[in-house]
């Protein structure tokens, strides 16, 4: 399971890359490119929740990543309700701090699976 969240969790990724970037552009954030992230991460988290349920000893690294993603996955809902789905304008800093996030949970999960 940790394995298929962590594939999930880098597809969205690249979703997310190329929608900062066009952010980043001042172009149009197509909805469905969006929509499409957010479902791939939310799938991440819930094979994240499964694989943390079924864990033996789980570490404290994985419930780190797990807080962290949440975080992320709440920025990320609140970006979409209250800037996009009301065409306005996504504010640069709030889409950087909701990567940053989850890219710092993501490394946080790939380290525990690795085992580095």
């Amino acid at each position: 399971m940790l394995i298929a969240s962590i594939l999930f969790f880098a597809i969205a990724a690249v979703g997310g890359v190329v929608l900062a970037a066009m952010r980043l552009k001042n172009q149009p954030m197509p909805a469905s490119l969006a929509m499409t992230h957010g479902s791939l991460a939310a799938t991440g988290v819930v094979l994240l929740l499964i694989a943390m349920a079924v864990c033996v000893k789980c570490s404290a690294v994985l419930a780190a990543a797990l807080i962290l993603f949440l975080v992320a996955a709440a920025g990320g809902v609140f970006m979409a309700v209250a800037f996009s789905m009301r065409k306005r304008t996504l504010p640069i800093p709030l889409m950087l701090a909701h990567g940053s996030l989850a890219v710092i949970a993501f490394l946080l999960l790939l380290s525990r699976v690795v085992g580095v």
